[in-house]
């Protein structure tokens, strides 16, 4: 492709990601012009991730973008994904960047038998020989935590953030409605059994480092639903504590798919006593 002259290139262009890349080489536009482009987003989004629909997301690469484009303020594309080795080892150069809605995924995160193991080991005192599955626990564990700094370090560098959206809906919330669907119950009702969390996504626990993110004192929304997060009391503590322009969260709010979430409920009844004014809003509107 030839080179695009400078001119014809305006600066502070809003760049729209459609459901296919343009045969125009748009993204190698943006690597040829990066100071000219300060918004970065996508037509429009998913009911939910996985939906079956024309998806050539690989003709962009987001971590590219957020490295060249010093102007960017606006990254907004869910659909995105940036693969947290991948996005560490090259650095970003939008410090002055604003919103930024995407995945982060390919975090080394533990199963349920991995963290039993490192819960038992890792405690003050124990010393007993480890045995090969509990040094690969223990290591996967140390993996996990130095990913996990990197990426908290790396959000908390952008200290002009007011929207940080790292989640979304997973679950098809058509899927009630049909008849061949796994069902369960729970005190009598009736649920269907969905997917599970986004299982390679940051930890969001203080125990992670989430306390990295403190220097982001802009930060005005937080989204964090359907990511395998382990946010409990102490954690909406410290983001009422640290995040006081905060008014909007997504990941607490009751979505309409059929599932028993007993702790999502009490959790946001809580972080409303602590920060009345945020707003827990839904992913879904009307749609379905």
């Amino acid at each position: 492709m030839s080179r695009t002259p400078v001119a014809c290139v305006p600066e502070h262009v809003e760049l729209t990601c459609y459901d296919e890349p343009t045969e125009d080489g748009t993204l190698t536009l943006v690597m040829q012009h990066p100071n000219r482009f300060g918004a970065f987003k996508a037509c429009r989004k998913p009911l939910y991730l996985g939906e079956p629909r024309r998806e050539n997301w690989s003709g962009y690469d987001a971590n590219e973008v957020l490295g060249c484009c010093a102007r960017l303020r606006t990254f907004d594309s869910i659909e995105h994904t940036l693969h947290v080795d991948e996005m560490l080892r090259q650095p970003w150069a939008c410090k002055g960047l604003e919103w930024l809605t995407v995945q982060i995924r390919g975090v080394s995160r533990l199963t349920d038998g991995e963290q039993i193991v490192v819960d038992r080991v890792m405690v003050p005192g124990y010393s007993g020989d480890l045995s090969v599955d509990e040094e690969a626990a223990v290591e996967k564990f140390e993996r996990c935590q130095v990913q996990q700094h990197g990426v908290y370090d790396r959000l908390a560098s952008l200290t002009r953030l007011k929207h940080l959206d790292l989640g979304y809906e997973n679950r098809d919330p058509a899927i009630g409605r049909r008849r061949e669907v796994e069902r369960y119950e729970v005190g009598g009702k009736e649920y269907v059994r969905y997917n599970g969390p986004m299982f390679d996504t940051l930890e969001m626990s203080l125990a992670s480092g989430l306390d990295r993110l403190g220097a982001l004192k802009n930060l005005e929304m937080i989204g964090f639903e359907c990511i395998n997060h382990r946010i409990g009391r102490p954690e909406l503590e410290w983001m009422a504590q640290s995040w006081r322009k905060l008014n909007l969260m997504y990941g607490l709010d009751k979505e309409p798919v059929q599932e028993a979430e007993p702790l999502r409920e009490e959790f946001k009844e809580y972080f409303q006593k602590l920060q009345p004014d945020v707003v827990h809003g839904p992913l879904f509107m009307d749609e379905v």
